[in-house]
Formats: structure tokens, C-alpha cells, sequence
């Protein structure tokens, strides 16, 4: 009786450490899962940037070259309407 109730003890013990097992492994994959997901938001997120960046930079580039040319034109800037 005694033997019994120590073996039925053990499998519950071993029961319940089989699912706090499988509890952490389930959080980790989620955490894994979220960490990918962060990675590829700073990906986008620095692609973004970096594509902004290189866009503005040709915006600027585009306004030097038209504010170059309306001064050797002799143009007068404020009656220019320009996009950038």
C-alpha cells in the first residue's frame, strides 16, 4: 500500500514536471518567434531610413542644381514655383 502510494506520488510529481516542461519550451518558442519579429521590424525599419536618406539626398542634390541654374539665368527665386 505504502509502495503504491510513493509510486503514484513520483508520477504525479513526474506528470507535473513533464508539463512545466512543455510550458517553458511553448514560452520559449514564442519568444523566439517575437525576437524574429523584432529583427525584422528593425530591418524594414532600416531599410526605410536608408531609403529615405538616399531619396532626400537626390531632393537636394535636384534643388542645388535648379537653385544653381535660376542664378546664372538671372532668374528671381521668388517668382519661381518649383516642386521639391
Amino acid at each position: 500500500m505504502n509502495n503504491t502510494i510513493l509510486l503514484l506520488i513520483i508520477l504525479v510529481a513526474l506528470v507535473l514536471l513533464v508539463l512545466a516542461v512543455q510550458k517553458i519550451l511553448a514560452q520559449n518558442k514564442t519568444i523566439l518567434q517575437s525576437e524574429r519579429d523584432i529583427a525584422n521590424i528593425q530591418t524594414t525599419i532600416t531599410q526605410q531610413q536608408a531609403d529615405f536618406e538616399v531619396e532626400l539626398a537626390q531632393k537636394i542634390k535636384d534643388a542645388k542644381k535648379r537653385s544653381n541654374n535660376m542664378q546664372r539665368n538671372g532668374d528671381h527665386p521668388e517668382f519661381c514655383v518649383t516642386a521639391i
